[in-house]
């Protein structure tokens, strides 16, 4: 059982996480090259989006901020908050939350597949580097060439990680329970990408993000 004070902590930790989330890098970028990310593409501010509609470095330097979010959101809860163990999990959900519904841009937002990516390198340390960088390489070949590579990219990344998490790194409980939140976060933001397609199919005739 927690105590007030460690609430508060998860509420405030949280509250940064969100905040830290709803920084709308791949909006601001876009705009600073004359684009409205919100009305080209996939409407998404996402870094493929970027990628394909703004420019190569623009997409790169979303994708690197985006996954900044999410390492930053771990390190304030951990350090600044003193959140340990899987309760870290809820900052880091609340960082998903604000990259998907932006205040700074009317509640619109990405996929929050990057800031995934930079979720787990913050929970998992060098472990978590091959998974992201698998996670960078697909959506960069399925760019072009298939639907959905941020979903491709997140799947693949995902069973990369397991495989090195239960193989080479022998995590202990926490790890495993920390993973499967991770893995609760991932699906969440699966489903919200699929809702978003089927909610807007025209936007994906010919890109997706």
């Amino acid at each position: 059982m927690v105590s007030g004070s460690e609430v508060l902590d998860l509420v405030f930790g949280s509250l940064c996480g969100f905040i830290l989330g709803a920084l709308p890098a791949a909006y601001v970028t876009a705009r600073a090259h004359g684009v409205n990310i919100f009305e080209v593409g996939t409407h998404q501010a996402g870094a493929t989006n970027v990628y394909r509609n703004v420019n190569r470095r623009a997409g790169l330097a979303v994708f690197a901020f985006d996954a900044g979010k999410g390492i930053m959101s771990i390190y304030i809860a951990r350090h600044v908050f003193q959140i340990d163990g899987a309760w870290v999990l809820l900052p880091c959900s609340a960082t998903i939350v604000g990259h998907w519904n932006s205040p700074f841009t009317r509640l619109r937002g990405g996929d929050g597949v990057a800031s995934l990516g930079g979720i787990a390198v913050g929970l998992f340390g060098w472990t978590s580097l091959v998974p992201v960088i698998i996670l960078a390489l697909v959506m960069g070949i399925f760019k072009s060439r298939f639907a959905h590579p941020s979903l491709w990219g997140g799947l693949a990344a995902w069973m990369t990680f397991l495989v090195v998490l239960l193989f080479w790194s022998s995590p202990d409980s926490d790890a495993l329970l920390m993973f499967t939140g991770l893995s609760v976060i991932s699906i969440a933001i699966l489903l919200h990408s699929v809702v978003f397609h089927l909610r807007h199919r025209e936007y994906f005739r010919d890109d997706d993000d």
